[in-house]
């Protein structure tokens, strides 16, 4: 069978699962779709509701320290936040203050500068 074949009786099983999927999930849509729309409303309303984190989903508040991404918007909890050894692992996934992409030497210089500062690796990256 070539790759292709492989591709397309994998691809009808997705499809046979996914029409099984919303079968299973017809009885409860209306009501699911409502709760949520619920629970949008009530955190839209809330001044203090900063976002949903991207990892875990669960709500950010004003108050909990989080990491924010400024270009894309992206919110993690304290508990999803990268630490300051994964810096040093994937550096290029960072920016610096002026919005560039750290090299692993300018990672590795602002580890260190965190490092100095009694900072320890495990360190999230977050703020309040």
């Amino acid at each position: 069978m070539s790759t292709r074949e492989e591709w397309k009786v994998a691809k009808a099983a997705v499809d046979a699962i996914e029409k099984e999927r919303e079968a299973l999930l017809a009885p409860t849509k209306e009501r699911y779709d409502a709760a949520l729309e619920q629970l949008d409303l009530i955190e839209e309303s809330l001044p203090e509701h900063l976002g949903r984190c991207e990892g875990c989903d669960e709500p950010i508040w004003e108050g909990d320290r989080y990491a924010y991404g400024n270009e894309d918007c992206i919110y993690l909890c304290e508990n999803c936040a990268p630490s300051w050894g994964d810096m040093l692992v994937n550096p290029d996934q960072f920016v610096d203050a002026e919005g560039e992409y750290h090299t692993p030497e300018t990672a590795k210089a602002a580890v260190d500068a965190h490092l100095a500062a009694g900072g320890s690796l495990d360190d999230k990256m977050v703020s309040a």
